[in-house]
Formats: structure tokens, C-alpha cells, sequence
């Protein structure tokens, strides 16, 4: 008991585990069936990386994109992010990726230092677009050069996986 009660009321014991586990029951995320995908017309989103650089969705817009909402505190979120890291250094020519997040610049930073991530990390600066709304940590989308929606998911997911890849390869 003096262990379940350690895991579940020590924070920093608490985060890793509901990390682990997050990890263990995440599936490769499930692509929108081409005949029911929303079609992304407004691609007007200001973002700022982490170095206070500017950057508009508009500007990749005909690319294949990825865009991830998430936070530092959200152990969903950080248990995809070994996966998004892995797929991001074999894709990072060919597709966009955004990880987005609310969580002031240094905690990012400090956290990726820290699980030593290179991915493209961004903090909004409008709004999103209407079509790209999130109500939940992690949310995740996909869009094909056309701007359709062909991944929308809520929470961890596997997207390291061969069926997530095999969606990438098809959309380039």
C-alpha cells in the first residue's frame, strides 16, 4: 500500500509513472477516411519559436504538416515526444512539424535541454484556426499538401509506428 500511495501522491514520483504508462497503452494514431476530411482553408496562425522568431502555418502551406498541441506538465504529452523525436529526424525534410505550446519559452527550453529534444517547439501568437481547435492535451493533426484533416487525435499515440509512417510516405 505504502508504495500505490507513494505513486500516486508523490509528484515526483507520480509524473514518470503516469509517463510509463502512457507509453505501454499508446497505439499508432487512426487516419480520417479520404471521403469524411475536413479541408483546412484557413492557414493564418502566428507562431514564435523559441528563439523569438515569427513564423506563419501559411507559409507551409502545400507541404505536409504535423502539429502537435501540448504541454510540459501533461504526462500524455511527454511520453509521445521520444516517438515525435524519432520520426521528426527522418522526416524533417519532407513533412512540417509544429509542437506548439502554451508553457512559457524557458520551461520549454528547459525541458527539452533536459530530455534532450530537437524538435520544433512554438508558442502561439493568435489564435488557431477554427478547424485546428483542441479541447484536450495532447491533440494532435495531419495534413495533407491539400489541407485536408487526415489525422485529428486526442492524447498519446504511437507516432513512431509503421502504419503512421506508411500515412507520412502516402501523403508526401
Amino acid at each position: 500500500y505504502v508504495i500505490l500511495l507513494t505513486i500516486l501522491f508523490v509528484p515526483a514520483v507520480r509524473f514518470p509513472v503516469q509517463v510509463f504508462l502512457q507509453n505501454l497503452l499508446s497505439f499508432s494514431p487512426s487516419s480520417i477516411s479520404v471521403e469524411e476530411r475536413e479541408v483546412l482553408s484557413d492557414y493564418d496562425y502566428q507562431l514564435m519559436d523559441l528563439y523569438g522568431n515569427n513564423v506563419n502555418l501559411k507559409d507551409f502551406q502545400n507541404q505536409v504538416i504535423v502539429i502537435n498541441f501540448w504541454a510540459t506538465w501533461c504526462p500524455p504529452c511527454v511520453a509521445e515526444m521520444p516517438a515525435f523525436q524519432k520520426l521528426y529526424n527522418d522526416y524533417q525534410q519532407e513533412v512540417a512539424f509544429f509542437f506548439i505550446s502554451n508553457d512559457p519559452v524557458d520551461k520549454v527550453t528547459a525541458f527539452a535541454d533536459k530530455k534532450n529534444f530537437q524538435l520544433p517547439f512554438f508558442q502561439p501568437m493568435s489564435q488557431e484556426p477554427n478547424k485546428l481547435r483542441y479541447t484536450a492535451l495532447p491533440t494532435t493533426f495531419v495534413l495533407s499538401k491539400a489541407g485536408e484533416i487526415a489525422v485529428r487525435t486526442e492524447g498519446a499515440a504511437n507516432w513512431n509506428s509503421k502504419s503512421f509512417r506508411a500515412l507520412l510516405d502516402d501523403l508526401k
